[in-house]
């Protein structure tokens, strides 16, 4: 039995989404393999841990899907967005 889902990246100020039709029992990890958008975005499966989420909710790239779960590949950021907030407020501060 096959299961819909959607896995989305953020790359570069893009996002990216597929909507996929995955095997029952399928993982995080076999989503987002399946769904092509890997290369595109440059990350690599070793480097997911901590970035992938279901709904906005951090998970491992051994979860198991369900139907319709949107798969979600976070960008790492740039800066510490609180550093950018006190390095802000210091310059206003002045």
């Amino acid at each position: 039995m096959n299961i819909d889902i959607e896995v989305i990246a953020a790359s570069g100020g893009l996002l990216k989404a597929v909507k996929l039709q995955v095997a029952s029992g399928s993982t995080v990890e076999s989503a987002i393999i399946q769904s092509g958008l890997l290369p595109q975005t440059y990350l690599d499966l070793a480097g997911l841990s901590g970035r992938v989420g279901i709904y906005g909710r951090l998970v491992l790239v051994s979860q198991i899907l369900k139907s319709n779960d949107r798969v979600e590949i976070y960008s790492p950021l740039i800066a510490d967005p609180k550093a950018v907030r006190r390095a802000r407020a210091r310059v206003l501060a002045r």
